[in-house]
């Protein structure tokens, strides 16, 4: 009987055993622990003036959607992911992706690489289009391309996509001359609405 005891007792050691040597994975992460996934996290600034300034359109709005493309742990091949601004800011934290998020390799000094692009749909098809009407906020915003190029990002650092405008903003001035009586109602531009538009690259 004690011998049955005994090694009922010797079973249940050993399983446990067994349990705590299974490979944890935390979503917080632990710099010690090769087994821990750190996730990778972003922040949005800008290489250049915004020109959505001249339009009263300073900021990104709260849960504007950006795509951010992520070589995933360590990988030659990219995820595509939508992160959303987190705040209406210049330069605003983005909130990660719902569901499937992109994560450091185990161990240390490893890096990721990531390039990004806005609006997140710029890389639905292989060439952007602008608004024909650009009056309202939305239009204007939906017009204004911009990429942050290929960086690498070292574990466990967050990192911050410079935004560029890959778009120029077109201003025209015309001016009558004083007391001619003329009045201008219309001008009439030639140019493109659309450009190719290659994410992995920005051209």
């Amino acid at each position: 009987m004690k011998r049955k005891t005994l090694f009922r007792l010797l079973s249940a050691v050993i399983f446990f055993a067994a349990c705590g040597n299974d490979n944890f994975v935390s979503e917080q992460g632990n710099n010690n622990s090769e087994y821990d996934r750190i996730p990778v996290m972003f922040s949005m600034g800008s290489q250049q003036a915004f020109t959505r300034s001249t339009t009263s359109i300073l900021t990104y709005t709260s849960g504007e959607s950006v795509k951010v493309c992520v070589s995933d742990d360590g990988g030659s091949s990219y995820a595509a992911y939508d992160y959303s601004a987190a705040s209406t800011s210049q330069t605003p934290a983005l909130n990660p992706p719902s569901g499937t998020k992109p994560y450091f390799p185990a161990g240390s000094g490893t890096t990721v690489q990531a390039y990004a692009y806005y609006p997140s749909t710029a890389g639905d098809n292989s060439t952007f289009t602008i608004a024909a009407n650009q009056t309202g906020d939305d239009e204007y915003k939906a017009s204004d391309l911009m990429y942050c190029a290929n960086q690498p990002i070292t574990k466990p650092n967050s990192a911050t996509l410079n935004m560029a405008h890959k778009m120029v903003q077109l201003k025209i001035t015309a001016n009558t001359s004083t007391g001619s009586g003329l009045v201008i109602k219309r001008v009439l531009v030639n140019a493109k609405n659309s450009v190719t538009f290659t994410p992995s690259t920005g051209n």
